[in-house]
């Protein structure tokens, strides 16, 4: 079978590109006339003439622009990249301050995000927007209400852009509160572990030293002592008769007792 060569190679990469970004070009939202978009048809009129009020009231107030956005499908992206690229495109917020916020849900694929630009993410940081969306937004969608759930959000994220509480670094560092078992207990287990093999830190080397020895015979244990020595018969001088060893009482060779 012939390798496909490096130009081929090249040129099937080209066209995966271009295929990627014709088709991310016809997956891009069109710009709305006003601060609502609701392309998933989720909204009704009454909703985005109310959202499409405050909005407007509150950049005229604080010259932040909030902006709404539904959508039936994110196209295989991702809704944090698809958020981006839509807060991208669309320019929100003043290009100076860079002070805009997208709120971009697709229900059909049960995701939310909320981009917040440069200029405001000390105001709403990725730990508030969490909140917001854990807690004002999420309890209409479990309920099938996705105008609700949109209405209460988009109020609180006007409510904090008005206040402008910017969130102090200590407020950022601060730990947050976890349902897992507290630590100290497993501090507490670790200190008392560490006591029980320091106690028996002797007891265990000694062992762990026997067993070394044993397992590659760092010591060679003969319990038969070799028997001394005798001259054979040969070994006698020219002349003399060798002598024959004395017999013991007992057949057979001598053992200890």
């Amino acid at each position: 079978m012939r390798r496909p060569s490096a130009a081929a190679l090249v040129s099937w990469s080209l066209v995966a590109v271009v295929a990627r970004a014709a088709l991310a070009d016809a997956q891009t939202l069109p710009r709305p006339t006003g601060k609502v978009g609701d392309f998933a048809g989720v909204l009704t009129p009454t909703a985005r003439t109310d959202l499409q009020s405050l909005l407007t009231t509150l950049e005229k107030d604080t010259t932040a622009e909030v902006v709404v956005a539904t959508t039936a499908s994110l196209g295989g992206m991702s809704v944090e990249e698809y958020g981006n690229r839509v807060f991208n495109e669309w320019r929100i917020g003043k290009a100076a301050l860079d002070n805009g916020v997208l709120v971009l849900v697709a229900p059909t694929e049960r995701q939310i995000r909320i981009e917040v630009g440069y200029g405001l993410e000390g105001v709403i940081p990725d730990a508030l927007a969490g909140a917001i969306i854990r807690d004002d937004f999420l309890p209409g969608f479990r309920d099938g209400n996705y105008e609700a759930g949109i209405l209460k959000g988009v109020r609180r994220v006007a409510d904090v852009v008005r206040a402008k509480q910017v969130v102090t670094s200590e407020q950022l560092e601060a730990p947050v509160p976890s349902s897992r078992p507290d630590v100290f207990l497993w501090i507490v287990f670790a200190a008392m572990a560490a006591m029980w093999l320091a106690h028996y830190e002797k007891f265990w080397r000694e062992r762990l030293d026997a067993l070394g020895r044993y397992l590659f015979h760092q010591e060679e244990v003969n319990p038969w002592p070799r028997a001394p020595s005798r001259k054979s018969p040969a070994s006698a001088s020219p002349g003399t008769t060798p002598s024959r060893p004395k017999k013991s009482g007992r057949h057979g060779p001598t053992r200890k007792r």
